[in-house]
């Protein structure tokens, strides 16, 4: 378990991970689901001036963006264990990182090891 202040990006490439496949059954079944589909009508939708966005009793009064931080990504590569690599580049841009989870994990805090 990491913590990390919001918000927080991890990704990684559609090549770092291994495809599971599913079950053949499970396969099967899907190919043989029938997919309904409704309209306006057979959803018994009389007024369509209350269906979709003009139809929607929510009110929104303000959107907005938040502001950009001074401090950027980091592009962590790696070909080989890429998780290894990301949980290195996070413990390498932060020191003190690596004994805050091994505190927490003991369950004890800094305030705490500290006597505060």
């Amino acid at each position: 378990m990491l913590r990390s202040k919001l918000p927080c990006l991890v990704s990684m490439l559609e090549a770092s991970n291994q495809i599971r496949r599913g079950a053949m059954i499970d396969a099967l079944r899907a190919a043989r689901a029938s997919i309904v589909k409704w309209s306006a009508q057979t959803a018994g939708v009389d007024d369509m001036a209350k269906c979709g966005l003009r139809g929607s009793p929510t009110v929104v009064k303000r959107v907005f963006a938040p502001s950009a931080r001074a401090e950027k990504a980091t592009w962590v590569e790696a070909a080989e264990q890429p998780a290894q690599a990301l949980i290195h580049a996070m413990f390498k841009r932060n020191p003190t990182l690596e004994t805050e989870l091994a505190q927490l994990a003991r369950g004890t805090s800094s305030a705490q090891t500290s006597g505060a």
